[in-house]
């Protein structure tokens, strides 16, 4: 039982935390959704290096 009393309080510390971090991957997952949904066009600049850089 002494046994049980030392786990019991670790498991809550873990569920605890682990809701957190889940709660923190699901806000980064919706933010880079957001920014991959804006469609941000490529500046011209940008373009003429990729080709300079592929010649």
């Amino acid at each position: 039982m002494n046994r049980l009393k030392g786990v019991l309080p670790f498991l809550k510390k873990v569920a605890k935390y682990s809701i957190y971090v889940l709660a923190a991957l699901e806000i980064i997952q919706f933010a880079v959704d957001k920014i991959e949904s804006l469609n941000i066009p490529e500046s011209p600049k940008i373009e003429e290096n990729e080709q300079v850089v592929s010649e």
